[in-house]
Order: structure tokens, then C-alpha cells, then sequence
């Protein structure tokens, strides 16, 4: 276990910055066509992979990425 060493070297405030940066980023913003617009343009392979108890990235957040891009494909796992 190394618990210890990892609280040593860990900063909190990093985290808390780094989590706020991913909240608050836009990939839409100042793209015409906002996100759609962004996703449209984008054709490279893409699999999108949803767990159906998932609260962070819910399901229906991941079809609706899988429905903007344009070469994806779509799986969902069930978790029993």
C-alpha cells in the first residue's frame, strides 16, 4: 500500500483546479454550430462505450455524443 507516499506528493488543490477546468469546458465555444458543429467535423473511428449504472457519464449523455459523431459506433454494458 502506498498510501503514505501518495498523500506526500499529492495536492488537493490540483485536483480541485483540474476538476473545475474539465467542468467548465466548452469544446462548442466559439464553433459554429457549437458542440454539433465541433462533433460534425470530426471522422475519425470512434466507440463510444456506456455502463448503464454510470452517474459521471450517464447513458444518455453518451448517445447523444454517439448521435453527433459521425463515424462512431455505440455499446452499452450492463452492469448486474
Amino acid at each position: 500500500y502506498q498510501g503514505t507516499k501518495f498523500l506526500s506528493r499529492f495536492d488537493a488543490n490540483s485536483f480541485v483546479a483540474l476538476t473545475k477546468l474539465m467542468d467548465t469546458h466548452d469544446m462548442g465555444r466559439g464553433r459554429k454550430g457549437g458542440v454539433a458543429g465541433a462533433l460534425g467535423d470530426m471522422n475519425q473511428p470512434a466507440l463510444i462505450v456506456s455502463i448503464d449504472s454510470d452517474v459521471l457519464y450517464p447513458p444518455y449523455e453518451q448517445m447523444e455524443l454517439h448521435q453527433l459523431l459521425p463515424n462512431s459506433q455505440f455499446e452499452s454494458i450492463r452492469n448486474d
